[in-house]
């Protein structure tokens, strides 16, 4: 579980929008002696500063450089970045764009830091989140939510969101092209929503986090949570390794990745909980994930969870996926037999021991799914289908991956760029972990 971290990102798709407001800049290398956030040359050399600005100035954007920025944060007692909605942060900068499509954050890598954010020691939350918030282009990482629960304070490592309070507390906190890794907590190792927030994330990337309860990665408590295109891998908790949701109107996990979760009980990828949650998973790949019982999957306590296009294989557990309101349709499940539109197959990936999760030119899950409420696109952003019907998995196979509808792999199709370069493969590989991480393989 032990991951060597490089302190390196690259870019996954960027996302624009026009700008809402004025600009303000941030710059942790600006030595001119002047700050005031209004130009790269007088940049802020610090986030919340210019967070504060854009707040007063009635809403805006901030432009954050690459950099590390751990500095002290006095502004709240937990150490963290404090959001405030109507105020929008890009990271992944050089210092000298005039647009936001000038930004290449491939070569830009942007680090909120919490390690010594709390009056030298690691925050309790790197970052406070909010409702109308778009957080693009960060990794977060180094938070440690160890205090005393109910408090706060031991709620959410990397993020905490709790917005319902607000009055746009409707309106999502977004996140996209983020990381976020390295961060504990006693519930909700990388992320905790709290009562009626609502968080989507695309592009994103949760790995390393660790809780000694539950939600490894999240912790979506009575919020809304959808995740798009993300991988949740090597996370470490009590119930539900990668994600645990209880008492949720809605988890929606599409085109996601869950590998090598591990939690003591029970949802080793993900844990569902309490007969009033719901939960929708569409072309969702599970591998490497363990747990007492639902190595990938589990619906606790009646909850409901439909499982529609999607891959569980060599997951550990009594069950892949178990609970009793579990409906399962167009999947391909190791300990499942077959049955109506379900397969039991291996899915034949690439190179799963190499966390390549694609699937070969004669894998029995290309176009075994249904095209009915499918997403438009895979984990990469390619449109499906792609050939006769839509593919089982996180990834839908294009025809200039295959060497054949049945045959050998393309010599280029174990690249980068083969894998999805603007997806959160590009994350990973910064992260060391994509061909590096020792895979656990159940025997």
């Amino acid at each position: 579980m032990n991951l060597k971290v490089c302190m390196c990102v690259v870019a996954v798709l960027s996302f624009c929008v026009p700008a809402r407001g004025a600009i303000w800049y941030v710059d942790v290398s600006n030595t001119s002696g002047t700050e005031n956030g209004l130009t790269w040359e007088t940049a802020f050399t610090t986030i919340q500063p210019a967070i504060d600005a854009a707040d007063s100035d009635g809403g805006g954007e901030v432009w954050v450089a690459e950099g590390t920025y751990d500095e002290n944060r006095p502004a709240s007692s937990t150490g963290a970045l404090i959001l405030k909605g109507g105020v929008d942060l890009y990271g992944g900068f050089n210092a000298s764009e005039a647009a936001i499509t000038e930004r290449n954050w491939k070569s830009n890598p942007t680090l909120i830091d919490g390690a010594v954010a709390r009056g030298g020691q690691k925050a309790y939350h790197v970052v406070i989140g909010d409702s109308d918030v778009i957080l693009d282009g960060f990794v977060i990482l180094n938070g440690k939510a160890n205090g005393t629960y109910p408090n706060l304070e031991s709620l959410g490592g990397g993020i905490y969101l709790d917005s319902a309070s607000k009055p746009v507390a409707e309106l999502p906190f977004t996140v996209i092209n983020c990381s976020i890794t390295q961060n504990e907590a006693f519930m909700g190792g990388a992320v905790y929503i709290n009562t009626n927030s609502v968080m989507n994330a695309s592009n994103c990337a949760f790995i390393s986090n660790v809780t000694g309860n539950n939600g490894g990665a999240i912790y979506n408590f009575e919020g809304t949570l959808k995740l798009d295109k993300c991988m949740v891998a090597s996370n470490q908790a009590y119930y539900g390794g990668g994600i645990y949701a209880a008492r949720t109107p809605m988890t929606q996990l599409t085109n996601c990745v869950f590998a090598d979760n591990d939690c003591s009980l029970v949802g080793g990828g993900i844990c569902i909980d309490q007969s009033t949650s719901l939960c929708t998973v569409a072309n969702c790949t599970f591998w490497g994930n363990s747990a007492s019982d639902g190595g990938a999957v589990c619906g606790n306590n009646s909850a409901t969870v439909s499982v529609v296009n999607s891959i569980a294989w060599n997951n550990t557990g009594t069950y892949e996926i178990t609970g009793i309101n579990v409906s399962v349709d167009y999947c391909d499940i190791e300990d499942r037999a077959p049955s109506g539109h379900n397969i039991q197959a291996d899915p034949l990936f690439i190179g799963a021991d190499l966390n390549d999760f694609r699937l070969q030119g004669s894998s029995p899950c290309l176009d075994a799914g249904t095209q009915d409420g499918a997403p438009e696109d895979d984990f990469r952003g390619v449109e499906r289908p792609q050939i006769l019907g839509v593919d089982m998995g996180a990834y839908e196979m294009c025809v200039e991956t295959l060497a054949s509808r049945c045959g050998a792999v393309n010599s280029d199709a174990n690249t980068k760029e083969a894998r999805g370069d603007a997806v959160v493969f590009a994350i990973l590989l910064s992260f060391c972990w994509i061909g590096t991480h020792t895979r656990k393989r159940k025997v």
